[in-house]
């Protein structure tokens, strides 16, 4: 074997052992919640903690809680991080995104910035996140967020929260899709 073909074999296998170990901790990275870590996670509303704890302490299998903390590490994640809003169509690509100082940041012309209850400010809320139009957030909306698998990495799905028994258009509920931009 020439030296050449050697060097060209030792640096495939380490590529190999390299990329497989990278892999390795990005999925551990994220396997390895635990119910004490959600607990810890400042940017999921409590009720939604809740609930991710209870389902992370029912979990039958290995699998199903390395699921449920990926959800809870992208929902937390969420705040801080651009998104791209993937529907309504019209607002397509457009970005919105949730300051962790508490404010909101999107284009003031697009569709995602009315589409989102035209909001300047954001908190938590017990179950979801108020959008808020003014800074003491006397007039919020509250939308409710759950992560699904997307083409491309997480989906956040937002949907509007009623007080009420009231139905939207069509008896179906308001909802907002984005993904968080590249």
């Amino acid at each position: 074997m020439s030296v050449n073909k050697g060097c060209r074999i030792v640096a495939a296998l380490c590529a190999l052992v390299l990329g497989g170990s990278l892999a390795g901790c990005s999925l551990l990275g994220t396997s390895n919640v635990s119910s004490d870590d959600i607990r810890a996670m400042k940017n999921i509303p409590e009720g939604q903690k809740n609930t991710l704890i209870s389902r992370m302490e029912a979990a039958s299998s290995a699998s199903e809680r390395a699921e449920i903390g990926q959800q809870a590490v992208a929902l937390n994640k969420m705040v801080g991080t651009k998104l791209l809003m993937k529907e309504p169509p019209i607002a397509y690509q457009r970005t919105y995104e949730l300051k962790t100082d508490g404010t909101v940041e999107a284009d003031k012309n697009d569709y995602a910035y009315l589409y989102m209850s035209a909001a300047d400010y954001w908190r938590l809320g017990e179950d979801g996140y108020e959008l808020c139009v003014d800074q003491g957030c006397e007039y919020y909306s509250e939308w409710t967020v759950e992560v699904e698998k997307g083409r491309g990495g997480a989906e956040y799905v937002w949907t509007l929260t009623i007080d009420s028994d009231a139905t939207q258009v069509g008896g179906e509920p308001l909802v907002r899709r984005f993904q968080a931009a590249k």
